[in-house]
């Protein structure tokens, strides 16, 4: 992999369709631009991920996440609530995502987040950055990107730390109620306190 640290160099490279290996809230990801479903069938590739099996995306603040998703106004509240941080929500997705972002589901997942490499990443990138965790399926994440073993064409971060171990929790907003689909960093007894406000 291509090591880089500076965040201009990273969006080019992004922007050319290039994969990345970069740090989160909580652990270390794989991602590429939305636009580039070349991107996402090397990054399905090289996790050994079943299709059906979704990418999740980063996105740069709720105004970003109307554009891929349908969020009504209770789920709106709740997000100005839990954003950014490490909680990914599932939405009805727009005509806007591509395939390979639902699976099929017509769904989408969507986190914003607080690190401070991704909030810089998005002054210079428009589109949200897909994300899943830096390992082979079913085993355990990298603690450092460039411990992941990929390819030579992929970028990787070298100056940032990831800043947890857990995964982001994963809920889902439909028809007014939220439903547990992982838990993870943040415990869905606090989320629903707060989606229930």
């Amino acid at each position: 992999m291509k090591k880089l640290s500076n965040i201009s160099e990273i969006a080019h490279e992004l922007n050319q369709g290039r994969v990345l290996v970069y740090p989160t809230e909580t652990v270390w990801g794989i991602g590429s631009l939305i636009t580039f479903e070349d991107s996402q069938d090397e990054i399905y590739r090289f996790k050994n991920r079943p299709l059906e099996r979704a990418l999740s995306v980063l996105v740069r603040d709720i105004e970003m996440a109307h554009f891929y998703g349908h969020i009504d106004d209770k789920s709106e509240k709740f997000l100005k609530s839990v954003w950014p941080g490490a909680v990914t929500v599932v939405v009805m997705a727009k005509e806007t995502v591509p395939f390979k972002i639902h699976g099929g589901t017509n769904c989408i997942g969507m986190r914003c987040s607080p690190h401070p490499f991704i909030k810089s990443l998005f002054q210079d990138i428009k589109v949200p950055l897909t994300t899943t965790s830096a390992n082979l399926s079913g085993e355990a994440v990298v603690e450092k990107g460039v411990e992941l073993n990929g390819p030579e064409s992929w970028i990787c971060v070298t100056n940032e730390n990831a800043l947890g171990e857990a995964p982001s929790t994963v809920v889902k907003l439909e028809s007014g109620e939220m439903k547990l689909l992982r838990q993870g960093k943040v415990l869905f007894s606090d989320l629903e306190k707060i989606f229930q406000e």
